[in-house]
């Protein structure tokens, strides 16, 4: 039995980009337009369409999807932001790629362990349809952000102030706001990020072209990590993860092992969720043994503490990191072979869940375990 988790922060969900290249999007650059046909919520007069940035007024430009769950998770979040800083400060718009009648129908749900429904809940601001595109292209494409959800700050003057994971955005959004904003500072680190996220989204191109040339690829990977050999190592992890799945691609698996009992060697927050994260992946046909890495590898998970990047998050988003740490230890000792500490484990997880829709995902898990054979 296998189960899917998404890991925020550490593992986003991945959704590859078009082989087009975009104009280029960076901070300090004069925000996009939003040309979007369909609005949301535009029947509520402070929510009307955004045609263009009013000079004074911050804007926070979301990208989402209803398929995925930790932009989901990040619903209250964002209600109750705009809720704080009122309308006249801040516009919130939340854009999905899907289709209006897609969006329409998951904000008939109920949010888990409410009343409300998503509609409801996401009543105080602005949602969009954006299915051809042409919104994501000007902001996630062209700034080489590769997952969902993602949020970009535009500034009083209309310039991008910020961009990463709302989850993380409220430090600088209350500096954007009052003024006090170091753009030119972020601005250094964000432009070496697009260049190692372009990376990632050329090498992912890559090896979908050439899926049967597995050591071409695994050549342009070790040549890429050379390459970006200056840079912070717990940023370029993502590189040296998709190296070992190219190894083991190229037949290479004693290798692959090698490099993940390496990563298994340390404390380094990155590094444990690296290796457990390719344990959780690995199709069942490797020649890798994976009982014993994945023992080993839930003794790092139980001790590893969270990164010093996420240490000034607030309180739900490192709440939240620590739920789906809780259940990738979950499917880290089923792996081990113990199923019984994973219910136990899995009843830990519903126990502590931060919010509604981490329970739900929790109480599904635990009901898989406890319904396989001989349980």
């Amino acid at each position: 039995m296998r189960f899917v988790f998404v890991f925020v922060l550490v593992f986003p969900t991945f959704t590859l980009l078009s082989a087009e290249e975009p104009q280029k999007l960076t901070i300090g650059d004069k925000a996009p337009a939003l040309e979007i046909e369909h609005w949301i919520h535009d029947d509520n007069e402070e929510l009307k369409p955004v045609t263009e940035f009013e000079n004074g007024k911050v804007y926070i430009i979301e990208f989402w999807g209803t398929w995925c769950p930790p932009c989901i998770a990040m619903m209250p979040h964002l209600a109750e932001t705009q809720t704080r800083y009122g309308y006249d400060k801040l516009r919130l718009v939340s854009v999905s790629t899907e289709k209006p009648e897609e969006i329409e129908a998951f904000l008939e749900r109920t949010v888990p362990g409410t009343d409300k429904t998503y509609g409801q809940l996401t009543s105080v601001y602005s949602l969009a349809a954006d299915p051809g595109r042409s919104v994501y292209s000007n902001y996630m494409a062209a700034s080489s952000s590769i997952g969902v959800p993602m949020a970009f700050l535009v500034g009083k003057t209309g310039l991008v102030e910020w961009a990463g994971h709302p989850g993380t955005m409220d430090q600088p959004l209350k500096q954007v706001i009052d003024g006090t904003w170091n753009r030119e500072k972020f601005m250094r680190s964000f432009d070496q990020d697009q260049r190692l996220m372009a990376e990632v989204r050329r090498l992912s191109m890559l090896r979908q072209k050439h899926r049967k040339e597995p050591e071409l690829v695994l050549s342009e990977i070790e040549k890429t990590i050379e390459r970006f050999a200056n840079y912070d190592e717990e940023k370029i992890q993502i590189l040296n993860t998709l190296r070992i799945r190219a190894l083991m691609e190229s037949g290479r698996d004693a290798d692959a092992e090698t490099e993940i009992r390496e990563l298994l060697s340390g404390s380094e927050f990155h590094h444990i969720s690296s290796a457990a994260s390719i344990l959780m992946q690995l199709a069942p046909n490797t020649n890798i043994d994976v009982k014993p890495l994945a023992v080993l590898a839930v003794t790092k998970v139980e001790s590893m503490a969270l990164p010093e990047s996420l240490r000034e998050t607030p309180a739900s988003m490192k709440q939240m990191v620590q739920a789906q740490k809780q259940a990738m230890l979950v499917q880290l000792l089923v792996l081990a072979g113990e199923d019984q500490k994973a219910i136990a484990a899995a009843t830990v997880a519903v126990k502590e869940a931060p919010n509604a829709l981490a329970k739900q995902m929790a109480e599904a898990m635990l009901k898989q375990l406890q319904a396989k054979p001989g349980k």
